[in-house]
């Protein structure tokens, strides 16, 4: 690319390796050969003309959770400015086209008429966010999108996928600690949110803070519900009663405390590995070595959760499950990969403060199908731009730019309710009576 080019990164990010460099770019004032550059892959990027570009890697993330993307494309109904049929006309935009962009400017502009409340304001401010706001941001955003599309869905369906895939049923117990009086409430959780320990210096591996967000036992003052009884101390405890499909994890970092905790812990953890790496690595046969045989991250790329022997128990393990084990050892065992993560990246430079959020995917052979090829594999999105990358991208932090927002893991065997949504043909379904989005006139 030649240095009057529009893709000309400032001298001053060479620190940033190039696929993640922010740039302000309009799409539509670039040529076919400088969206080439920006795209090499098969899959076309979701773009706007709105204030909400920083938006667009979230709607990404969407588009290649297959459950999500499934069922919103099966969804039709009469409501104007329906986010569920707007987000599936432009999922179908996504699994047609061959263009390099896909404009997303109906979608947004359904959102923001969107009937909750927090969606104004709050999630679309006018001036572009500082980095701690947009990270929050982020977070919200796919919390609000999972509500309203289930909302959405719910009305003409009992269940709904998202509710199958990303629903896990929890059961909070209040025990009072003087009369052993007990209070029990079910609920559905569609996210979870990590939480970091005062002290980011301890060495804690991302499943033990996952467990105990997922699993928690603290101690409450409230009243006790038994009228004979005037205690205030508590036992509040959560009970996983049933695993999500789909685990969706808010990473709520919103401090220096929490940033410096994942870039600790990182190091940590890479420290370790390094000086206790065994020589022989993965051919290693000795029965009794305790040494590391694989090189890993903090942030793991498979673990697999499993049944206690107490109703209730988890054990939480980083990797796959050991298949040579019987049928019956594997029996209540759900296995986890990672699905997808959006970051936030801060390009910093003397000139400008450039920053924003760019999502890593595990891109299913499903999708690459469509474009007629048989691969899978992890890709980043950032901006307009995709690059095919490695899956050590995706869960490598620590670097002072780079900050993890939502993280999604799958099971790895999804139920045929979730992975098998019949789509319609967009054709066959609209009628004069359907409300037709904008984006559907790019089929007729």
């Amino acid at each position: 690319i030649e240095a009057k080019s529009p893709l000309k990164r400032p001298d001053d990010a060479v620190h940033i390796p190039r696929v993640y460099q922010q740039m302000k770019l309009d799409h539509s004032s670039l040529s076919e050969l400088d969206l080439h550059n920006l795209n090499r892959t098969k899959f076309s990027v979701v773009c706007t003309t709105k204030r909400y570009k920083f938006l667009c890697p979230i709607v990404q993330m969407l588009y290649y959770i297959e459950p999500i993307a499934l069922a919103v494309k099966a969804h039709i109904c009469h409501t104007f400015h329906c986010l569920a049929c707007e987000l599936g006309i432009l999922f179908f935009n996504l699994d047609n086209t061959e263009d390099k962009v896909t404009n997303a400017d109906a979608f947004f502009t359904a959102f923001e008429q969107a009937a909750d409340p927090k969606v104004q304001g709050v999630y679309f401010p006018e001036r572009q966010p500082e980095p701690r706001e947009l990270q929050q941001i982020a977070q919200s955003v796919v919390e609000t999108l999972l509500r309203i599309l289930d909302k959405e869905i719910a009305i003409h369906s009992v269940t709904t996928a998202i509710y199958l895939a990303f629903g896990s049923k929890v059961k909070q117990r209040l025990v009072c600690l003087a009369c052993k009086h007990v209070r029990e409430k079910s609920t559905i959780n569609l996210t979870y949110t990590l939480s970091y320990p005062p002290n980011n210096k301890t060495p804690i591996s991302f499943l033990d803070l996952l467990k105990k967000v997922m699993q928690h036992e603290v101690g409450r003052n409230i009243l006790c519900d038994n009228g004979m009884c005037r205690n205030y101390k508590h036992i509040d405890s959560s009970i996983l009663e049933s695993l999500p499909y789909i685990l969706h994890l808010n990473c709520g970092v919103h401090s220096q405390d929490d940033y410096s905790f994942w870039q600790h812990q990182a190091m940590s953890h890479n420290a370790y590995e390094k000086g206790n790496m065994c020589p022989n690595g993965r051919n290693c046969t000795l029965v009794e070595c305790n040494k590391v045989h694989e090189q890993t991250t903090w942030l793991p790329l498979f673990f697999h959760i499993k049944a206690g022997k107490e109703q209730g128990q988890l054990v939480f393990k980083t990797g796959r499950f050991e298949e040579k084990l019987n049928s019956r050892d594997q029996a209540g065992v759900f296995e986890y990969e990672l699905y997808a993560v959006v970051a936030h990246v801060d390009n910093k430079t003397p000139q400008d403060h450039n920053h924003g959020l760019i999502l890593h995917s595990n891109v299913s052979r499903n999708y690459h199908q469509k474009k007629g090829t048989d691969d899978n594999g992890w890709y980043i999105f950032n901006g307009i731009s995709a690059t095919c990358t490695s899956d050590r991208e995706a869960v490598t932090y620590g670097q002072p730019w780079k900050t993890p927002c939502v993280i999604i893991y799958r099971q790895i065997k999804l139920p045929k309710e979730i992975s098998n949504t019949p789509v319609p043909n967009p054709l066959e379904v609209l009628t004069p009576f359907t409300y037709i989005p904008v984006q559907v006139s790019k089929f007729l």
